[in-house]
C-alpha cells in the first residue's frame, strides 16, 4: 500500500494525513471484498525496514494501528471476519507491548470467525519470515518433535506466518515501483504482480473491479503446459 506520504506532500499536508486516507481505503476494499468473493486479503501495513523512518512518522502510525484496530475490532466481528497479524511480535522487537497485546486481541477475539480472512503485515519481512520459520523448525528437530527427513513444501508453510492459508493468486503494489519489496517471498512464487502508478490513497473499487477481471482472464499453468482440452 505504497505512496500515502507522497500524496499527502503533493496535498501540502503532513505525511500522517496519507497514512489515515490510505486506512480509509483499506475499510472499503474490506467492506467490498464479500461482493468480490474473496477469501483472503494481506494488507503490508508496516514493515521491518519501515523503523528506519523518522521516529515521529513511526509514532505517528502506531498512534493510528492503535485507534483504527481498537475502533473497527468490533465491527470486523459482527462481520464475521478472522484476523491474523504476519510479522515478528516477539518481546524482543521495537513493537510497543500495548500494539502487540491489541494484535494478539484481535486474533484471539476472531479465531473461530468463518468468513472474509484478513492479513495485516505489520513488522513484517519475507526474508525474516523465513528465517523464523526455519529457526522454528530447527528447534522441533532438536526437541524431539520433528526429524530432519519430515521437511517438505507443505511442512515448511507450517511455519510461517501464514500457516497454511492459500497462497496469493494476485499481488498489486500502488506507488509506482515496480519491486515487491520483501513481501511473501515464499507465498509469492505463483502470483500474478501488479504495479500501479497511482498512490495507494487513491485506489479505488473501479481499481478493484479491473485488476479483478484482468486476473479471471490469465490462464494460470504453474510450470505446466496449457490445457488442451480447451484449444480448438
Amino acid at each position: 500500500m505504497d505512496g500515502n506520504g507522497r500524496w499527502a506532500k503533493e496535498r501540502h499536508m503532513p505525511r500522517l494525513e496519507g497514512h489515515r486516507r490510505g486506512a480509509e481505503v483499506v475499510r472499503m476494499l474490506i467492506d467490498k471484498a464479500p461482493a468480490y468473493g474473496l477469501s483472503h486479503i494481506t494488507f503490508y501495513v508496516f514493515s521491518s525496514e519501515n523503523w528506519n523512518r523518522p521516529e515521529e512518522e513511526v509514532n505517528g502510525l502506531m498512534d493510528l494501528l492503535r485507534r483504527v484496530f481498537t475502533s473497527e475490532l468490533p465491527k470486523l466481528k459482527s462481520k464475521n471476519i478472522k484476523i491474523k497479524t504476519l510479522g515478528d511480535k516477539s518481546t524482543s522487537t521495537k513493537l510497543p507491548e500495548d500494539v502487540v497485546n491489541l494484535l494478539t486481541r484481535m486474533e484471539n477475539e476472531t479465531a473461530d470467525n468463518t468468513g472474509l480472512h484478513i492479513n495485516f503485515a505489520i513488522n513484517y519481512g519475507g526474508r525474516d519470515e523465513i528465517l523464523r520459520a526455519c529457526q522454528c523448525f530447527v528447534d522441533d528437530v532438536e526437541a524431539g518433535r520433528r526429524w530432519v527427513g519430515d521437511l517438505d513444501e507443505r511442512l515448511f508453510s507450517q511455519y510461517l506466518d501464514t500457516d497454511l492459508q492459500p497462497d496469493p493468486d494476485l499481488i498489486v503494489r500502488t506507488g509506482g515501483d515496480m519491486r515487491v519489496s520483501n513481501f511473501m517471498l515464499w507465498q509469492i512464487a505463483y502470483a500474478e504482480l501488479c504495479f500501479l502508478e497511482k498512490y495507494w490513497p487513491d485506489f479505488t473499487e473501479e481499481d478493484l473491479t479491473e485488476l479483478l477481471n484482468e486476473y479471471t482472464g490469465v490462464e494460470r499453468r504453474f510450470g505446466g503446459l496449457p490445457n488442451l482440452s480447451s484449444i480448438s
